[in-house]
């Protein structure tokens, strides 16, 4: 299956391929943030309110969309 979600700065939508939703959320969130700190967003975020990555891992895991084709203009989280 393939999960993806929308990064919530730039609106780029990330995608792994998992057979188990809480490891993609996992794999998502170490994905998104490593491309958030690249582009210097995650300082920013970190500023805005209490930084924890349980809480992160676990709004990606609400949201998580499937699919079981990869999604159409999606990146994958390597």
């Amino acid at each position: 299956m393939y999960y993806s979600y929308k990064c919530p700065y730039c609106s780029r939508l990330f995608y792994v391929y998992c057979e188990n939703k809480e490891e993609a959320s996992k794999e998502l969130f170490a994905g998104i943030d490593q491309h958030e700190k690249q582009y210097g967003e995650d300082e920013k975020d970190h500023t805005l309110h209490e930084y924890d990555p349980e809480t992160e891992t676990n709004t990606i895991y609400s949201t998580l969309q499937e699919s079981e084709e990869i999604p159409a203009g999606g990146y994958p989280i390597e």
